[in-house]
C-alpha cells in the first residue's frame, strides 16, 4: 500500500495534478501497489511540484533484512554508480555555472538527463537480489552520498569496512559536473544507487544475475571488524 502527500505551488493548474497523479497510478499499476490515499495541497511553501510517499506492507518475521545482522567478512555491492540524483539536480540547477565552467549545452543535458536514464528507482535491484540467502541488507543512500550510507550500514551492525575506491562507479557525466563544480561525488545525493550486503560466498552469482537483468554492478569492499 501506498499513501502520498503531494504538494503543488501556487501556479499549478489542473492538468499538472492529473498529470502528477497519472504518474503515481501507472508507477503503482506496474509494481502491484495500491495507492490508497495521503493528502494534496497547494501551498506557498513550494515552488515546484513536491511528493512525499509512505509505503506499507507485511513481512514475516524472519524476512526482514536489518543491517545490524551483517557479519564482518560481508561484502558491499554497489548497483548503478554514485550521485545519479546528485548530478541531475545540479545539471538543472547550476546550468549557467557548469556552462561558465566549460561544459557543453548536450554534457549538462545529459547529465540532467540521468533522472530518467538510469533513473533513481532501486526496485529491479532489489528484486534481483532478493532472493538470495546470505543477503543480509538493502541499503538505497540519499543525502550524505554513498559514504553515508555506507557508515550507516557499517554502524548499525558495529563493525567498520575497506573499500576499493576505485571499483566505485562514477558515470562520465557525473565526473564532469563535480569537477566543473570542484564536489567530491562520494558525498553527493546518492538517490538511484543501492548497497546489498552479503555473504561472500554468494557474491559473484549475484553480481551475474544482476548482470543479466541489465543493472550495473560492483562489488567495492566488505565489512571487518572496529578496532
Amino acid at each position: 500500500w501506498f499513501l502520498a502527500t503531494a504538494l503543488f505551488p501556487e501556479s499549478t493548474d489542473e492538468e499538472g495534478v492529473r498529470n502528477i497523479f497519472g504518474q503515481l497510478k501507472d508507477t503503482c499499476a506496474s509494481l502491484g501497489v495500491s495507492l490508497i490515499g495521503g493528502h494534496t495541497e497547494i501551498t506557498l511553501a513550494v515552488d515546484r511540484p513536491l511528493v512525499i510517499g509512505c509505503m506499507l506492507g507485511e513481512v514475516r518475521d524472519t524476512g526482514l533484512l536489518l543491517p545490524k545482522n551483517a557479519c564482518s567478512g560481508d561484502v558491499l555491492i554497489l548497483t548503478q554508480g554514485i550521485a545519479i540524483e546528485g548530478t541531475a539536480v545540479l545539471a538543472r540547477d547550476a546550468t549557467i555555472d557548469l556552462l561558465e565552467a566549460g561544459l557543453s549545452k548536450d554534457q549538462v543535458e545529459a547529465a540532467r538527463n540521468l533522472l530518467n536514464h538510469p533513473g533513481i528507482s532501486v526496485f529491479p535491484a532489489a528484486k534481483v537480489l532478493w532472493g538470495y540467502e546470505g543477503l543480509r541488507a538493502l541499503h538505497d543512500p540519499t543525502e550524505g552520498g554513498i559514504m553515508t550510507g555506507i557508515r550507516e550500514i557499517a554502524g548499525a551492525a558495529g563493525l567498520g569496512f575497506e573499500l576499493e575506491i576505485d571499483k566505485i562507479m562514477v558515470r562520465p557525466e557525473t565526473s564532469l559536473v563535480c569537477s566543473a563544480l570542484n564536489l567530491d561525488p562520494l558525498g553527493l545525493l546518492a538517490s538511484g544507487a543501492l548497497l546489498a550486503v552479503m555473504g561472500l560466498e554468494e557474491a559473484d552469482q549475484a553480481l551475474c544475475s544482476l548482470s543479466e537483468a541489465g543493472i550495473p554492478a560492483t562489488l567495492i569492499g566488505r565489512l571487518v571488524d572496529s578496532d
